[in-house]
């Protein structure tokens, strides 16, 4: 890391780039840590917050998809004190 290019948020999926391994703000204005990368941690996640249509294997993949499922994600954060 040293000699090469500066990581930036995003730029890999356990550096902000996977909805399911990120921080999220809650309602007072502090942080929670979401890690749901493997399945039974996702299922009981999804599971656990009424959305087990998030339950999916893209979930866990790269893409498009996760801006979109970020912000779904942050919104149900966003909702609750820590």
């Amino acid at each position: 890391m040293a000699d090469g290019p500066i990581p930036h948020p995003g730029d890999d999926v356990l550096n902000h780039g996977l909805a399911c391994y990120n921080l999220y703000e809650t309602l007072d204005v502090r942080t929670m840590a979401l890690g749901a990368l493997e399945p039974q941690f996702r299922s009981a996640f999804c599971e656990a917050v009424g959305h087990t249509k998030w339950n999916r294997p893209d979930y866990v993949e790269p893409g498009s998809h996760q801006e979109a499922l970020q912000k779904d994600i942050a919104a149900l954060f966003k909702q609750k004190t820590r």
